[in-house]
């Protein structure tokens, strides 16, 4: 494989580097560099390859949900974006939610406690 890398400390602090250069804000590049070491610790020394990153995505699913791995995927991609590697690990499709679970409804009571606060607090758009 061309390009073929192992993730070391020195090439997370490049990363880590260039995202600061990017203007990526701190919380961010912390959370990048956060899911880069993960997927270096599952690499557990092997180089980079996108057949690992797939197994690296499937097995992070067992323990999280899809929109966080969603984000540990992005930080990784711009790794490989960054590193010039050929590899891209799509992330999972999330089907939106169009109405909500009965838990999550507000109930005859809860509604009209609402309309009846935002009348007294003179909103207009009870």
């Amino acid at each position: 494989m061309l390009n073929q890398i192992f993730i070391t400390a020195e090439n997370i602090e490049q990363y880590a580097e260039y995202l600061r250069s990017e203007e990526r804000a701190a919380a961010t590049i912390e959370k990048y560099v956060r899911d880069i070491r993960v997927f270096s610790d599952f690499l557990d020394g092997a180089p980079v390859t996108k057949e690992a990153a797939v197994r690296w995505k499937e097995q992070l699913k067992t323990t999280r949900e899809a929109s966080s791995v969603n984000t540990m995927i992005a930080a990784v991609n711009g790794f490989f974006e960054f590193y010039s590697l050929d590899i891209k690990v799509k992330p999972f499709r999330i089907q939106q939610k169009t109405f909500l679970s009965a838990e999550e409804e507000l109930t005859d009571e809860e509604y009209e406690r609402l309309v009846r606060t935002a009348w007294r607090q003179g909103n207009p758009y009870y």
